[in-house]
């Protein structure tokens, strides 16, 4: 989504307080459930040769888009990046305090407060996929390893589809928020602070350079990323149903790789997989509560 879409697509006034409040909750999410779910997920998968047909296509993307990810899978290369992510974050947060008004109009926000905005919404997301993501890992690898249920048992049809779909968009946002933390906060610098409008719109591009007013190349990203800026609707009940899923998604994690470890060791577990069984549908309740809340408030 080009800077200037970006920007008509907010809500008229966006306060300081609210994004400030999001980088926290997003930095508690990562560290407190995002984090750990790679943890248990590179204790399982550190050297794993994956064998999942349904794998293929997705791991296949993610190692011709993300450069370094030749000595490690994906799943260590998403939990080293996670470590730089909660540092820009970290970096983002401490420019919104220095430059942000209290409030600022949708019309009045410059290329490089959309940026950092943009950024912030990013990496919301990208913790969101990867523990997404990293779920239908482990569904995928159990059936290959001889569990009976297959993705399409164990997910409901949106989630598979969100994870194959958007699977573009996160490499391009991990490669934005997983910078060089010394680069992310330069690209910030270099971004220029003229208010965004229809005639620069079209423009700066030609005349600055993309990379000037688009250093992360969120313009490859066809989606906004975090609804709180973009729709009216109740911010604290959003927020507390987007951390308990989070909450929800790190002990499915955690069940589903006792699961894959007990059939790699030739045993299975019933009433381990009715426990999972139990969750995914706790899970899924909190993600169609969440989807329900975004839509009835557009």
């Amino acid at each position: 989504m080009k800077i200037g879409s970006f920007v008509s697509s907010l809500l008229p006034v966006i306060s300081k307080d609210s994004v400030i409040e999001d980088c926290q909750i997003t930095r508690a999410e990562i560290q407190e459930a995002t984090v750990p779910a790679y943890d248990a997920g590179v204790e399982v998968f550190k050297g794993w040769k994956f064998k999942s047909k349904e794998l293929e296509p997705l791991i296949a993307s993610f190692n011709r888009t993300i450069e370094g990810n030749r000595n490690q899978n994906l799943v260590e290369t998403i939990r080293l990046g996670l470590n730089v992510l909660l540092e820009n974050l970290t970096a983002a947060e401490k420019l919104v305090h220095q430059l942000y008004n209290e409030d600022i109009a949708s019309s009045g926000f410059s290329y490089k407060k959309a940026n950092i905005l943009h950024f912030i919404e990013a990496s919301g997301f990208v913790s969101k996929y990867a523990r997404k993501f990293l779920i239908y890992i482990f569904v995928c690898e159990s059936h290959a390893a001889g569990a009976e249920e297959s993705v399409t048992d164990s997910l409901t049809k949106a989630e598979i589809e969100w994870v194959r779909t958007n699977m573009a968009s996160f490499c391009q946002a991990f490669i934005a928020v997983t910078e060089k933390t010394s680069v992310v906060v330069s690209h910030f610098q270099n971004i220029p602070d003229i208010v965004v409008n229809d005639e620069n719109a079209s423009i700066l591009p030609s005349t600055m350079g993309e990379k000037k007013i688009d250093p992360f190349s969120m313009r490859f990203i066809p989606i906004w990323l975090n609804p709180i800026y973009h729709v009216r609707m109740t911010v604290a009940e959003w927020q507390a149903a987007r951390y308990n899923q989070a909450k929800e998604e790190l002990l499915l994690v955690q069940l589903r790789k006792l699961r894959l470890e007990k059939l790699k060791a030739g045993t299975d577990d019933a009433h381990l997989q009715k426990e999972i069984d139990y969750n995914e549908r706790r899970a899924q309740g909190l993600a169609a509560k969440i989807a329900k809340m975004e839509k009835g408030h557009d």
